[in-house]
């Protein structure tokens, strides 16, 4: 079958025109070096620097230049309100100085992110969904087993969840059965290692994938079932179901902050506190003062003591915003324009998952929104360069007509 603009498609991929082996090759390279970190630049990997070589093969299919066309004009529209919003907000605010090297941070993670998607797009388009996840999946086990160290707190946590996730889920994609079973267990296994939101993921992704939508008006219903599951898993954190080390963490945070969210994310207070403060941002390259450290600090619902520890305090004395949040993150430097933007980005995820039928690769696509929304808005963003792109990119990839447009 032929789309308008001349792409073959089926049901793996949409093959790029005059696609050879090199493509191919070039598209395998890209899939097991995303995951690899340059040493220098923590959001760029190696697999962005292989697609920058291959750009002029990449370009040659014109969604994919479409998209990229426009995402470099979004973000030279971004750079220059950072700018602008940085030469205000040090101009208001003595303390606030300029650095170079911060200027250069944010630049490059909002090209990892933008870019990411893009590349990782056209891999999946090139060499196929299955191929792309596996060596994904392998590229980055790889990468976590090596630096294990990193991860010592949690490492199915922070490490190993989201490859696993996506080998086992690339190996059972046309059996119903096997990622029913695939899910399950990695549910257990989340469950253990005390990684409830990767947990609540998945279960999303559980639920997607038994109850399939084969048409739009089923998407009300599949609302309700999401809102159910959403509280019924709430109450099994509560009751100890989910075991007693979670339901000792969960009573905690919320006894210290007053419900789950702002518990789990103590930084949010943080991140809204200054936007309230300055909802114009605080621009590109510009370096906190004392009164944005007291302003974030004073809407945290810690005790005095346990601020200090906090990755806000650190962050700010550091000489950078961060609250621990891609939205807020990208805020700080380029200004409400960001924010909007990843706000409509997840609104459109969320509401194209309701909407749109699916039936095949349901729990993939499910736990691809999630996995964008969730760390889009609570995660940071060198977590995000890595995870959103991959999570767009997948979803980009089922809703072909909706993203390559």
């Amino acid at each position: 079958m032929s789309t308008p603009n001349g792409l073959k498609q089926n049901a793996n991929r949409i093959d790029v025109p005059h696609a050879n082996s090199m493509a191919r090759y070039l598209a395998m390279g890209i899939a097991l070096l995303l995951p690899l970190k340059l040493p220098t630049l923590a959001t760029l990997s190696f697999g962005h620097l292989l697609a920058l070589f291959s750009l002029p093969m990449i370009v040659q299919s014109p969604p994919i230049r479409r998209i990229l066309g426009r995402t470099s004009s979004w973000m030279l529209v971004l750079i220059c309100c950072g700018i602008v919003i940085g030469q205000y907000a040090r101009l208001y605010d003595r303390g606030r100085l300029y650095n170079l090297h911060l200027s250069i941070f944010s630049v490059t993670t909002l090209f990892a992110l933008a870019t990411g998607v893009i590349f990782a797009i056209w891999s999946i388009n090139t060499i196929g969904i299955r191929m792309f996840l596996i060596l994904w999946g392998l590229a980055e086990t790889a990468a976590v087993t090596a630096n294990m160290s990193q991860y010592s707190e949690n490492l199915w946590k922070f490490g190993y969840h989201l490859p696993i996730t996506c080998v086992l889920l690339a190996l059972s994609l046309n059996s119903r059965v096997r990622t029913s079973i695939s899910l399950m267990l990695l549910i257990v296994i989340s469950l253990v290692f005390d990684s409830r939101s990767w947990a609540c993921i998945l279960i999303i992704g559980l639920v997607i994938h038994t109850f399939p939508r084969k048409n739009p008006e089923q998407a009300a219903r599949l609302f309700f079932a999401l809102v159910i599951t959403t509280y019924i898993s709430y109450m099994c954190l509560l009751s100890g179901l989910a075991g007693v080390k979670v339901k000792e963490r969960t009573q905690a945070q919320i006894a210290t902050s007053g419900n789950i969210l702002y518990g789990a994310r103590p930084e949010l207070p943080a991140a809204l506190a200054s936007f309230r403060g300055r909802w114009l941002g605080f621009g590109l390259g510009t370096t906190p003062s004392t009164t944005d450290l007291n302003t974030a600090l004073g809407a945290m619902r810690l005790p005095s003591q346990a601020l200090k520890n906090t990755t806000v305090n650190s962050y700010f004395n550091s000489g950078f915003y961060s609250f621990h949040s891609t939205l807020w993150d990208t805020w700080a430097p380029f200004g409400p324009l960001a924010l909007i933007s990843i706000l409509a980005l997840a609104f459109v995820v969320l509401r194209q998952l309701l909407t749109t039928p699916i039936s095949k690769s349901a729990s993939l696509v499910a736990i691809c929104a999630a996995t964008a929304t969730w760390d889009l808005l609570f995660s940071p963003e060198l977590l995000s360069a890595l995870v959103v792109p991959l999570s767009i990119a997948l979803y980009g990839h089922v809703f072909k007509e909706a993203i390559l447009k």
